[in-house]
């Protein structure tokens, strides 16, 4: 799963709580859940990439303890069946959903909490992996940047039926997939994860295209018109 958590620093009174905050916690570093997007799927013995679901949800739905909870049970559910968690800057972003878990006394999930504590192997960071050996991850800033035309920055997208909060983090976690597959195809040293992946995703997108405009517009980022011209 590719998780995005989308925050902002804000007055403890507020952050996006459905009441202020109360309790030994409150004099905690505020940074509200503002959304979070997660993207599923399965990988093959082979390392391909199928089966792709995307799930999102912005505090303005249902408040921002609604939104930790989703987040707090798809990371324990996750763990459970030992799946592999892939996130940017994540260990920062699982800090903050647990404090704002722990502002909710959301106690009994445990889902930011257990992957901080032990990952049991299976958390991967892109900045990590793309810096490894550089000494360069504090330095290392959106994806976006690294990837110039391949990537789109998500501000820049139409919001359609879709709040910009959640724009925001459905574009950052299929665009991180998309840097993922290409990962993926180095460690296997073969262009077929790559490849297949990026149908898969493509097929994925489209499908979506009406109720989420903004991922469509990715169709058309230098990356997948680059596919689209290589005979597979």
């Amino acid at each position: 799963m590719i998780l995005d958590i989308a925050t902002r620093v804000e007055s403890p009174k507020r952050g996006g709580a459905e009441r202020p905050y109360r309790g030994p916690v409150r004099s905690l570093v505020c940074e509200g859940i503002v959304a979070v997007a997660m993207l599923e799927f399965d990988l093959d013995d082979e390392g391909l990439c199928s089966n792709f679901s995307l799930e999102s949800m912005d505090r303005r739905m249902a408040g921002e303890s609604a939104v930790v909870i989703k987040a707090e049970r798809k990371l324990a559910a996750l763990q459970k069946s030992e799946g592999a968690l892939i996130m940017h800057h994540g260990r920062r972003d699982l800090a903050a959903l647990r404090l704002a878990a722990l502002r909710h006394f959301h106690f009994s999930i445990g889902g930011a909490v257990d992957w901080l504590i032990d990952a049991h192997g299976g958390y991967f960071d892109l900045v990590t992996m793309l810096c490894s050996g550089t000494g360069e991850e504090e330095e290392f800033g959106a994806l976006v940047d690294r990837f110039g035309g391949g990537l789109k920055s998500p501000r820049a997208m139409p919001v359609g039926p879709v709040r910009r909060e959640r724009v925001m983090a459905e574009v950052n976690v299929v665009q991180a997939m998309m840097v993922y597959l290409h990962l993926v195809a180095e460690i296997r040293r073969s262009f077929q994860p790559l490849s297949l992946g990026m149908m898969a995703l493509t097929d994925f997108i489209s499908s979506k295209s009406t109720s989420a405009p903004h991922l469509a517009q990715l169709l058309e980022t230098e990356v997948f018109k680059t596919f689209d011209t290589i005979p597979f």
